[in-house]
């Protein structure tokens, strides 16, 4: 099965609006039915691992984990911390943010299930960066701790992702990106193409 999945390239483009569209090629045809849905299985799998990473990566560089306009929540000062809790039926999301108002940890509990996501940031030429986060999700079937830390470095002026590790239990996972580029849109250009 090797020669297959070494054969199979990943592709990943991330829009405007941070959500990322994944999608895969391949040459090689699989020998057999057995083989094509094992691969199928495992490129499905790596497809969602890549999405959710971007996902993430992308709202803590150019998202906000802030609510939206015009809706209910509560700012509090706790130690210097910036506590922001907001309510949707019956999920409640807290942000914290350190002075600089970057995000210290992001909480999301409902009834089934609790979410804690700390991200990591550094320093790179005088922005914030980030360089990973840790998550634990708890619900009715057990708790799962992750870790993920990546290495960014610029491209055209933009500083994207060059590889990541995923960390599940004693099980870590690597990805390497390669031939990455950045297509700049104006503004009013972005929100046209928008849904």
């Amino acid at each position: 099965m090797r020669p297959y999945l070494d054969d199979v390239a990943i592709q990943v483009v991330v829009g405007a609006n941070g959500m990322p569209s994944v999608s895969h090629h391949t040459t090689l045809t699989p020998p057999s039915d057995q083989v094509a849905n094992g691969l199928k299985t495992m490129i499905g799998g790596v497809e969602q691992s890549v999405s959710g990473f971007f996902i993430m990566w992308s709202q803590f560089m150019y998202g906000t984990f802030l609510p939206a306009k015009g809706s209910v929540f509560q700012v509090q000062d706790s130690n210097g911390e910036t506590v922001i809790t907001q309510k949707q039926g019956d999920v409640i999301g807290i942000v914290s943010l350190a002075p600089d108002l970057a995000v210290i940890d992001v909480q999301v509990t409902s009834p089934m299930t609790d979410m804690v996501l700390r991200p990591r940031f550094a320093d790179k030429e005088g922005k914030k960066v980030v360089t990973g986060w840790g998550s634990r999700l708890d619900t009715p079937a057990g708790r799962m701790d992750t870790d993920t830390r990546l290495e960014s470095s610029p491209v055209d002026g933009t500083e994207l992702p060059s590889a990541f590790w995923v960390v599940v239990g004693s099980n870590e996972t690597s990805y390497h990106l390669t031939n990455c580029s950045v297509r700049k849109t104006s503004p009013a250009a972005a929100r046209k193409k928008a849904p």
